[in-house]
């Protein structure tokens, strides 16, 4: 019968090597091809979930499109920051400079004027 990893894959000499695994005092098999994959941290732990950073940059570019979609349907600079999801007018600015969304606020910055 072959011996297969947690995450499925087949264990042969060459793809396992044995690890001394310190917190137990004791050696343990691993598979290098989890290994190698980026499945396993250098303290062989498995790694999961999505970046973090990359996260954070969703969730950003969610709050633009919001602000992009609150200005198509005319929603007026009050309503825009206050439903938009940044605390003030200055978070926002700086959000949308960071990130080179001079289109949307150009059109802020008209919308500010209005009021």
């Amino acid at each position: 019968m072959t011996e297969v990893c947690k995450n499925g894959h087949v264990r042969t000499a060459e793809n396992t090597r044995w690890h001394k695994d310190s917190s137990r005092n004791r050696t343990r098999k691993r598979c290098l091809d989890c290994k190698n994959s980026g499945k396993i941290n250098s303290q062989g732990n498995p790694k999961g979930g999505p970046n973090p950073k990359d996260m954070m940059r969703q969730a950003t570019d969610f709050l633009h499109e919001d602000i992009e979609d609150l200005l198509k349907f005319g929603a007026t600079y009050n309503e825009i920051i206050e439903r938009s999801g940044y605390c003030d007018w200055n978070t926002m600015m700086k959000s949308l400079k960071r990130r080179g969304r001079t289109d949307l606020l150009d059109a802020m910055k008209a919308k500010k004027v209005q009021v």
